[in-house]
């Protein structure tokens, strides 16, 4: 599937705990496979939609499909789709999987700009919640924070490598030394965005250069 830009794949040894009227845990495993092997073939609206339903379940499966199925919208290049879809979940507890949706809430944000910040609004209009209303400096904003807030996570994104995070990181055939723990991508990719694509602020916003 379609894994973040530049590089961004779960565990299978995972123990989780379903409320009582979730779907068995075989059939949930059955559905997530079934929705792996579309993904392999490239059938991304299939495979979106099986993603969709299993996003329902409670916990890690859950956590997993919407992730996938936000995958499989960019795919589709629904960026705009994909980006509500992770904005409007709620941010896991577990703080692996909260850096994990932060890390993609960040680059779906950085895609749909890339490809449709020319022709949003330049101004906020007011009572419209319509994601495709907004203007790109909301866009920023949201980007900003979500890497803002991935440096509270940053103990536990540097205990993970990031050789073990091959199902969320296109990490096949790369070099990742510079990298070599989920912490360090984060890094990589919030650097790259505030060099690249982040507005540069207001003079009266910036830093005093004799701080430096």
């Amino acid at each position: 599937c379609y894994r973040v830009p530049g590089f961004l794949a779960i565990s299978s040894s995972v123990t989780v705990r379903f409320a009582v009227f979730a779907t068995p845990l075989s059939a949930v495993t059955a559905d997530s496979n079934a929705g792996e092997a579309l993904c392999e073939k490239h059938s991304d609206q299939p495979a979106l939609e099986r993603y969709a339903a299993l996003s329902k379940e409670p916990g890690e499966p859950g956590w997993k499909a919407r992730y996938r199925a936000a995958e499989c919208e960019a795919l589709l290049f629904r960026y705009l789709e994909a980006a509500t879809r992770m904005q409007e979940a709620e941010l896991p507890k577990d703080l692996l999987w909260k850096g994990r949706f932060l890390l993609l809430r960040a680059e779906l944000g950085r895609e749909y700009l890339n490809q449709y910040g020319g022709s949003l609004p330049k101004e906020t209009e007011e009572g419209v919640a319509d994601p495709a209303r907004k203007t790109a400096a909301a866009w920023h904003k949201d980007i900003r924070a979500q890497y803002t807030e991935l440096v509270q996570l940053e103990s536990t994104l540097r205990e993970r490598t990031l050789a073990s995070e091959s199902y969320f990181v296109e990490t096949e055939k790369r070099d990742t030394s510079a990298y070599p723990t989920l912490w360090d991508f984060a890094v990589f990719r919030a650097t790259d965005y505030l060099l690249s694509e982040s507005p540069a602020p207001a003079v009266g916003a910036r830093p005093a250069p004799e701080r430096f």
